[in-house]
């Protein structure tokens, strides 16, 4: 089941990517950890009021009615014409654009990307047959440029500050965090919070993401969740030795963790899933979005696993400060290393990784 959802989820947000305009690709990437914020909230929900083989069925009714409604969409316009099938790329930017002019428009710039890099990667005194060969000596080159390694690098440090900050883990975790800083909330009554929570910021910074920048967005988001994972590690280190009836103040350890939960869906949680469908070349975006969401993965694997494991070692107050260090590391290494890609098409974008004495031979 790991494998699909990674699997679908990596495809969702190249495709998703790969069919918007410039202008909306940032809003409506976004989306995608909204509709998660959404499942995760009902199923929370449904677990409270239901059997877990209800739910389960439920969940098993929506992926087929998932892939009823794929079936019904047409394959990305990048994809199609990389791959020689015109015809079907224009109808399928008449069915996505509605607008005849703009489809062909979008679709000259398509032939003439694609052909560059036709002419780039395969020579001129090749013959027939060994096309081929060149083809595929030419694809593995590709996983050697920078507009290659450099978005992977990049991907892969933001998606460890991501999981250093502890995000998924207030996630999974969140009814034994709650119970941990002394919260008293019922677990059903804490996990619920936490969804809503997290739909409305994720409805929010969905709508923040079509305003302003992704580099904006991340440092904003880094620096939030080290502030709240800083006042909730000093109240931890101030007051975890009194019973929970007895703290001062005894609001402070919600209102840290629901404040991590509420800026992370402002960048930190959505950007990494965002930007992996916009940085690497289409002749490489499916594979190396795989490779990517993949390792992201195990990441997140590790980081729950290994909670319980640091909570015992660090105590309450020392894992918050770890996630707030980690975040405050993400936000400063946003500043300087993570790329600005909105309002671009993903051809600028992928210009961006490109040294600047090879700007003249832009697919090499």
């Amino acid at each position: 089941m790991f494998h699909f959802c990674t699997g679908m989820a990596t495809a969702s947000y190249v495709y998703v990517a790969e069919i918007c305009q410039a202008e909306y690709r940032g809003i409506l990437s976004a989306s995608g950890p909204v509709h998660v914020s959404l499942g995760v909230l009902l199923i929370y929900i449904l677990g409270f009021i239901a059997p877990w083989q209800r739910v389960a069925a439920l969940c098993t009714l929506c992926a087929l009615l998932s892939f009823i409604a794929m079936c019904a969409v047409p394959e990305s316009p990048p994809w199609l014409v990389s791959h020689g099938r015109v015809n079907e790329a224009l109808e399928a930017l008449m069915w996505l654009r509605r607008n005849p002019a703009i489809a062909e428009a979008e679709l000259s710039e398509l032939l003439e990307a694609v052909a560059k890099e036709k002419n780039n990667n395969i020579p001129s005194n090749v013959t027939k047959s060994s096309k081929h060969i060149q083809a595929v000596k030419n694809l593995m080159k590709i996983f050697l440029r920078p507009t290659a390694w450099k978005p992977f690098v990049i991907l892969l440090l933001f998606f460890a500050f991501q999981e250093g900050s502890g995000i998924y883990i207030i996630l999974y975790y969140a009814v034994n965090l709650f119970q941990e800083v002394g919260t008293g909330l019922n677990e059903f009554v804490a996990s619920i919070v936490v969804g809503c929570v997290r739909l409305v910021m994720s409805v929010i910074g969905a709508i923040l993401m079509k305003s302003y920048g992704r580099k904006t967005l991340a440092i904003i988001s880094g620096l939030g969740m080290a502030i709240s994972m800083a006042i909730g590690g000093t109240y931890e280190y101030l007051y975890s030795q009194m019973p929970a009836s007895e703290r001062p103040l005894g609001w402070i350890p919600l209102f840290s963790v629901l404040g991590h939960v509420c800026v992370s869906m402002m960048g930190f949680l959505q950007l990494p899933w965002v930007m992996n469908g916009e940085l690497f070349p289409l002749a490489i975006r499916g594979v190396m979005g795989g490779i990517v969401a993949s390792i992201a993965h195990l990441f997140i694997f590790t980081s729950v696993k290994t909670y319980p494991n640091m909570m015992h070692s660090l105590g309450s107050d020392g894992s918050l400060w770890f996630f707030g260090v980690a975040a405050l590391g993400g936000a400063v290494y946003c500043y300087f290393f993570l790329p600005e890609t909105k309002g671009k098409t993903l051809r600028e974008i992928e210009l961006e990784f490109i040294p600047k004495n090879k700007k003249l031979r832009p697919l090499e």
